[in-house]
């Protein structure tokens, strides 16, 4: 028995070295694991996945009593992409306070088992995500390039992390998503615990409950969703807190009151020093006993002179440094210097305070089980004069009076301190806005020059966005990104002069004035009569905005707040008009309004849009397609004017002006064609075998359709020449009006929607003379006529769909059932009626 441990322990030896002295080692699979029986015969259907493998297995045990997780997973290799991207082993963990434990790492093929457990090979890599964002975590990332990899194998590898942070006290708390973003045969997890341990279950999005067992004395929960897990595919643009997908949170925290008791013992450090003491005199002298200016005076140390950098390794993940040391070292994170910020204003009487925030949940962390886990940042609640301030101690830049400053946009947080037992509300306030005014000057009609100012107001928090951005930026390379970004929209370019930055940081606005040459303005198209155009868009605008397509089925995250004011006035060498009307579109979540105007040779356009809401929700998303296809054609406008023709126009979307000879050519064309056909046509007859009678008076029900076949080619005139085809200015303007869009596939279905449309005319007013004529052939072209109305609505409906992303078949409804209606009620009685048959009998001879 002796010999067989020695033994055992001489062939494991090897494998229980550390990996570069990073806390990694080879052990046996733990002996706590809850049976688990995977059918590895189950397959996943081979269009769900993408990169050539696909999971077999993912087996997830958390042990809370052991402070441990395993993880047994397997990958099905199933072709040469498989190959490259399933072939590597990656495995995150922190030796601060973490163990990572490899059991097994081996290949399967064709029966045959490959060992690729050598811990020499295993490269350990310091994973500092973060650390741009002067971040420094000490995760480091364990790495496996597994050799020999072939198609059909499978990889499998299993793995324990033991350990915890010592900075929870060893309460627990986690979130289990239940979900892949690959496709997985069989998903198991499990979770143990001691049935003395008070944990919290809140389920989300229709996450399945537990299967609850006891296991050696301990409570077990168990999901097996085998491959029925949700495979998470989001959209793009979703808001950051939107989560679509089945989860769990656990917690032994019972409540906001626990977490805030714990984030107080937490933030329990020494808080003065000489070098806080210091600065405490400094601010006091440079206020001059000002106790506002004080405020705004430490404010503006702690955000500016204090650079941010955390170094959150092991229990200062949570745990702020002393504001002692955060002071001298001048640098630390969003905990470092929210009590830094505290601890300056405490000292001058201002009552401060430590506040958890979420970035990205923002609001919605309300929803969540209460634990330390739901917060990723810090900052400040502080109350002056009956008035509560909501500080950012990272946002670095911030301008302004006191009174003046906006709140941080997260909506919720939670103080803390003793006797808090709820979240806070963070009102909106003081928001600021962005108003932009591009002027051009157009010295001629000829391609000439023309000049563009473009002055931009930044006020409250955007002058504070722009003021850090700016800040990292050289003002050098500002220029040449604003010049490439006109000389993209208009061509040739160049910038007049430099940059002009005004900063009124007391009132917290920038005035940013810029000034360009444009050379050669007007567009000339010479395959449409030397047509001259001159296109400017809402840019500043349409940038913040999001456009979506139809069928989008999740919420579309919305910048906010924002209000933004955006003018284009265009100066012209003669007088020109203007046909667009306004537009105010006013919703829950949002506002926009566009006016146009000609003032003597002035266009001037002026946009405004306002959110009020941070996403659009789902029911919502129609109507916000509609309007953001609506303000994106507002938001182009096109001056266009043909040498020769003896007046221009202004065009912008709908706006009047110009023909598009091409169009009408190819419908006269088109009429004459239909109109040679209709003559071909109208000589033929119904075969018959029975002599020709003399045909019924038009009476009865029939003076209905008489009424129907004459007003019918009237309303088909009046939506031939209603097409907005025809008009040069669309046609030129198609570009900006479906910017991103296949331009050419839309000028050919607008055609084609002029020679459908000049035929429905031509068959109408064939019907009409064969309807009085009493013709045998009126029911057969009649009934071809309302089947050819429904079929060409359809088509018509869903190519426009498709290529410019509209909505046809939702909005136009109506018009959709104007057709089906009619060949619903009229072409059965054309083939059934006893009065239709004896009213239309005469052949071509005959009549």
């Amino acid at each position: 028995m002796y010999r067989l441990l020695f033994l055992a322990a001489l062939l494991l030896a090897p494998c229980l070295l550390r990996a570069q002295s990073k806390n990694i080692s080879a052990s046996p699979a733990p002996s706590w694991l809850a049976l688990y029986q995977p059918d590895l015969t189950r397959k996943v259907n081979a269009k769900d996945f993408s990169d050539g493998y696909y999971q077999l297995l993912y087996e997830e045990q958390h042990h809370i009593e052991k402070k441990t997780v395993y993880r047994h997973i397997i990958r099905q290799i199933e072709s040469e992409a498989g190959i490259q991207n399933g072939s590597e082993i990656s495995v995150d963990y922190s030796p601060e306070y973490e163990k990572l434990q490899f059991h097994q790492i081996l290949i399967r093929r064709n029966g045959q088992v490959i060992n690729q457990l050598n811990l020499s090979r295993i490269k350990v890599l310091q994973q500092e995500e973060e650390l741009s964002m002067f971040i420094y975590s000490g995760q480091y990332n364990a790495y496996l390039i597994l050799e020999d990899v072939r198609k059909g194998d499978q990889i499998e590898y299993a793995y324990s992390i033991i350990g915890e942070n010592p900075i929870f006290n060893g309460l627990y708390s986690n979130t289990l998503y239940l979900t892949v973003y690959e496709p997985v045969a069989n998903f198991y997890k499990a979770l143990i615990a001691a049935p003395a341990r008070p944990l919290h279950f809140k389920y989300y999005q229709g996450a399945p409950r537990p299967v609850e067992k006891m296991l050696n004395g301990l409570r077990l929960y168990e999901w097996d969703l085998s491959n029925k897990v949700f495979r998470l595919k989001p959209e793009d643009y979703q808001p950051s807190w939107y989560a679509d997908f089945p989860y769990v949170d656990i917690s032994e925290f019972t409540d906001w009151a626990a977490v805030a008791r714990w984030g107080a013992s937490v933030n329990n450090v020494p808080m003065n020093g000489n070098e806080v003491a210091n600065r405490i005199v400094r601010l006091r002298k440079q206020a001059g006993n000002d106790t506002a200016k004080y405020f705004e005076a430490a404010i503006r140390f702690v955000q500016d002179d204090i650079r941010y950098m955390g170094i959150e390794m092991g229990e200062y993940s949570h745990r702020p440094n002393t504001p002692e040391k955060v002071c001298r070292q001048r640098f630390g994170d969003c905990k470092d210097k929210a009590l830094l910020l505290t601890t300056l204003l405490r000292a001058q009487g201002i009552e401060a305070d430590v506040a958890y925030v979420h970035t990205d949940l923002r609001g919605h962390i309300a929803d969540r089980l209460p634990s330390p886990a739901r917060f990723n940042h810090v900052i400040v609640k502080a109350r002056y004069r009956d008035v509560d301030y909501w500080i950012d101690a990272t946002q670095a830049y911030q301008r302004g009076r006191l009174h003046n400053r906006y709140n941080p946009l997260f909506r919720k947080a939670l103080l803390v301190k003793e006797g808090i037992t709820a979240l806070s509300d963070i009102p909106v306030k003081n928001t600021g806005t962005l108003d932009v005014t591009e002027l051009f000057t157009i010295h001629s009609i000829e391609n000439d020059t023309a000049q563009l100012l473009v002055t931009s107001i930044y006020k409250g928090m955007q002058a504070d966005i722009f003021r850090a951005s700016s800040a990292n930026s050289a003002l050098s390379d500002m220029e040449t990104s604003y010049t490439e970004f006109y000389s993209k929209k208009y061509g040739k370019v160049e910038m007049r002069d430099s940059i002009r930055i005004s900063d009124n940081d007391s009132a917290n606005v920038i005035s940013v004035s810029e000034s360009y040459t444009i050379y050669e303005p007007w567009t000339i198209d010479s395959a449409n009569g030397m047509m001259q155009s001159f296109t400017t868009p809402a840019h500043i605008l349409t940038s913040k905005l999001v456009f979506i397509d139809k069928g989008r089925k999740t919420p579309v995250a919305l910048e906010f707040p924002m209000n933004v004011q955006h003018s284009i006035i265009i100066t012209l060498p003669q007088e020109w008009q203007v046909a667009q009307e306004k537009i105010d579109i006013r919703r829950e979540g949002y506002r926009f309004i566009s006016k146009p105007a000609a003032v003597m040779n002035s266009v001037q356009l002026r946009y405004s849009f306002e959110s009020t809401m941070d996403h659009i929700p789902r029911e919502d998303l129609d109507q916000y397609r509609q309007d953001m296809n609506a303000l994106n054609d507002a938001a182009n406008i096109s001056l266009t004017w043909r040498p020769g023709a003896g007046d221009t126009a202004a065009a912008g979307g709908r706006w009047a002006g110009g023909v598009n000879w091409l169009a009408i050519l190819l419908a006269l064309a088109a009429a004459a064609f239909f109109a040679q056909l209709g003559t071909k046509y109208y000589k033929r007859s119904l075969p018959s075998s029975y002599p020709v009678q003399q045909p019924w008076d038009i009476g009865s029900w029939l003076i209905l359709l008489a009424i129907g076949v004459v007003i019918s080619p009237f309303r088909v005139v009046t939506t031939v020449f209603g097409l907005e085809v025809f008009q040069g200015n669309v046609w030129m303007n198609l570009p900006a009006t479906f910017s991103g869009k296949n331009i050419s596939l839309i000028q050919a279905f607008l055609l084609l929607e002029v020679i459908c449309n000049v035929f429905l005319l031509a068959v109408t007013i064939f019907n009409l003379l064969l309807f009085f004529r009493k013709r045998d052939i009126f029911p057969r072209v009649f009934s071809f006529m309302l089947a050819f109305n429904v079929v060409w609505a359809f088509v018509d409906f869903g190519i426009a769909d498709a290529l410019t992303g509209s909505n046809n078949f939702t909005d136009q409804f109506s018009t959709l059932l104007s057709a089906i209606l009619p060949a619903a009620i009229w072409i059965p009685v054309m083939q059934l009626s006893k009065r239709v048959k004896h009213t239309f009998t005469l052949p071509y001879e005959s009549a």
